[in-house]
């Protein structure tokens, strides 16, 4: 039987977003990104809510085909489209 591991990042007062959705208070540098890229790497799917996959897919599909992203985000790109 499989698991279902949830995880959320989230600020202290328990929101994720500011007015008007701003998020800019979420940061990843390129250590944490290769953490989630290792992780997200050994699951078998995503479940994300309606806001959070728009806001992926508009823009890490095609994100490695971007010189400007490169490594992590590069990578994350493949990970993102491959996992379902």
């Amino acid at each position: 039987m499989n698991r279902i591991i949830t995880s959320i990042s989230l600020s202290l007062d328990g929101f994720f977003e500011g007015p008007d959705q701003d998020i800019d208070w979420h940061t990843v540098d390129e250590e944490l990104h290769q953490h989630f890229n290792d992780y997200f790497r050994t699951m078998g799917g995503f479940v994300e809510g309606r806001v959070t996959y728009e806001l992926m897919e508009e823009f890490w599909p095609t994100a490695d085909q971007d010189p400007a992203n490169e490594g992590v985000m590069a990578e994350f790109a493949g990970i993102w489209r491959d996992v379902p």
